[in-house]
């Protein structure tokens, strides 16, 4: 319909949300190579909201945590990095049933975007096709290498290593897709669903400074 509009709706807000943060997390692995590849598949085109979790035993990411500070990119008028803590407070918050909660987003392509964060099939996404380095060094928190990855890069700062493993074996997502008839209804709704996942969730890759 030509002629449809985006509108504002606080009862498919609240109830998304509720859907979402009761959504089973399905283990990347399962979705991108075992029997939800369909699934996964069928999401193409498909508008939504996603959270990706560390899941299983939390031991390894905390005390990769602790070990290395975190850091972010400040305004474009700040040379210097600035360093913040992933503290106990606030990982206990990101945490449900168990499971960590990294990043939140919204999308109008879940496969796209989905496959963007993990880029699922390269060993190494800081370096380009002719093996230089596109930032100053791998794992770099100056420079990310590309601007859609945001769950793996996060993942690569703290472990200071390629992340891939660890998404195969720790990674999971939940989604929900906000598509209808007319694609346009949910277009309002998305950005204050996925701003409602965040203060619930307290993602800890959702932080940024930069602007």
């Amino acid at each position: 319909m030509d002629n449809a509009t985006a509108t504002f709706d606080i009862v498919t807000i609240r109830k998304s949300v509720q859907k979402l943060e009761n959504f089973h997390p399905v283990l990347v692995k399962h979705l991108l190579e075992g029997d939800q590849r369909k699934e996964f598949t069928r999401l193409d085109k498909t508008a939504g909201v996603y959270a990706f979790w560390w899941v299983g035993d939390s031991t390894l990411l905390k005390k990769k945590i602790n070990e290395q500070r975190y850091k972010l990119k400040g305004p474009a008028n700040r040379e210097d990095l600035i360093p913040i803590k992933i503290c106990k407070d606030w990982l206990e918050a990101a945490t449900i049933n168990n499971r960590i909660c990294l990043y939140v987003g919204k999308t109008t392509n879940l496969n796209q975007r989905i496959s963007g964060h993990l880029r699922y099939t390269v060993k190494d996404i800081w370096t380009d096709r002719n093996g230089e380095n596109r930032t100053k060094e791998p794992f770099s928190f100056e420079r990310k290498p590309n601007t859609v990855s945001q769950l793996r890069i996060g993942l690569e700062r703290i472990f200071q290593d390629h992340s891939l493993d660890y998404i195969k074996t720790h990674i999971a997502i939940s989604w929900l897709e906000l598509e209808d008839n007319e694609k346009v209804n949910n277009a309002v709704n998305r950005f204050y669903i996925e701003d409602k996942m965040v203060a619930d969730l307290f993602p800890i890759f959702n932080v940024d400074v930069e602007r």
